[in-house]
């Protein structure tokens, strides 16, 4: 599903490490009502 929204396309570094992606963007946020 991740292939059809095309992200790839705009975001280079994401291609089809999207959950990898996912979780480092979750955790670089330290603040706990974010998380």
């Amino acid at each position: 599903w991740w292939r059809d929204l095309g992200l790839g396309d705009h975001i280079i570094f994401v291609r089809d490490r999207l959950v990898e992606s996912y979780f480092m963007a979750v955790g670089k946020m330290h603040e706990p009502q974010f998380s």
